[in-house]
């Protein structure tokens, strides 16, 4: 099953790319042995929250899952997001997307064809930093997959 994370907009160069270019590495790494591909980070633009929507449900191959980052999402802890993917994987789903909004986070035309929605709690993130901190939940995943000691377990 290939992970990918599409978002909206262009990344800047800086720290904020490095990290996620570094966390997709190490997810990625890992992934293999566990029938992962990726994750990888897709970036897309559009005019306006329409055009975004359209744009992001572009990627990812047909029966892919659809979830969006929003802030009315469920809330999940790394091994209950782990138990998810692993369920998506055990059920020959192709593909999850995740789904990063840009400034103006996501519209109805995106949210209504996601199955699912994920927050990173009430806050309101800045979409360069929500793509670091899902590149990093996908590698603890992967890590808590082969093994490693989850530090909160």
């Amino acid at each position: 099953m290939k992970l990918i994370i599409a978002a909206i907009g262009k990344s800047r160069p800086g720290p904020l790319k490095v990290l996620t270019n570094e966390y997709c590495a190490r997810a990625a790494k890992l992934s293999g042995q566990f029938g992962f591909k990726g994750p990888t980070l897709v970036e897309k633009t559009g005019p306006n929250i329409a055009a975004e929507a359209t744009a992001l449900l572009s990627v990812g191959p047909v029966g892919a899952v659809n979830v969006a980052l929003d802030e009315t999402g469920e809330n999940l802890d790394t091994v209950s997001l782990m138990r998810k993917i692993v369920s998506l994987r055990e059920q020959n789903i192709p593909a999850l997307v995740f789904h990063i909004g840009g400034a103006d986070g996501h519209g109805q035309e995106l949210l209504g064809v996601c199955g699912k929605k994920i927050s990173f709690g009430a806050a309101t993130w800045p979409h360069m930093l929500v793509r670091v901190m899902l590149a990093e939940q996908l590698y603890r995943v992967m890590t808590a997959l082969a093994g490693h000691p989850y530090h909160r377990e």
